[in-house]
């Protein structure tokens, strides 16, 4: 196969997230960063038959894969997911009550639409979310939510989630 710059990109897309029990994917509105990042836990057998020992087997005994992103917007939804908190409807406001949930668990979904290159969509169908970092009260720049999280593997399926590379649109 050859190199091929068109496979390249530079990054743009809409992060969405469906809590567990609901129906559609929520648009987090302005996200700064989105990252997964696999871990892979190998296990070595190492064979001592002379006197310097070297590796006879490489198994791969765990597999974790964490997600990160930074939300920009400050909305009730975002503060309450942030928070993992509820909820309460009121005029003018809505309060957000602080950690008054143990778990934040759903689907997210990001949508590429970069201008460059070529378009793909992450699924990640079972994860849960979590404060990541305090965001600062008093910063002179933007405000930025950092949500961190976990992703289950699907003990039918054997994956966490997919990508599909080299959509034209949203992928249901």
């Amino acid at each position: 196969m050859a190199a091929e710059p068109l496979n390249t990109f530079i990054g743009a897309g809409v992060l969405s997230f469906k809590e567990e029990g609901e129906l559609s994917y929520r648009d987090f509105g302005f996200v700064s960063s989105f990252t997964t990042t696999p871990a892979v836990t190998p296990k070595d057998f190492m064979q001592k038959r002379s006197g310097i020992r070297s590796i006879a087997r490489h198994e791969v005994v765990q597999q974790d894969l964490t997600i990160a992103f930074v939300l920009n917007e400050a909305n009730a939804d975002n503060w309450a997911l942030y928070f993992m908190g509820t909820q309460e409807a009121g005029s003018p406001y809505t309060t957000v009550h602080i950690m008054d949930r143990s778990q934040v668990k759903g689907a997210l979904r990001f949508v590429g639409d970069n201008a460059f290159g070529v378009k793909c969509q992450v699924d990640i169908p079972d994860c849960s979310l979590m404060p990541g970092g305090g965001p600062d009260w008093l910063t002179d720049d933007w405000l930025g939510l950092e949500i961190h999280g976990v992703a289950f593997r699907d003990l039918t399926t054997g994956d966490f989630g997919t990508v599909l590379v080299g959509i034209t649109e949203e992928v249901p």
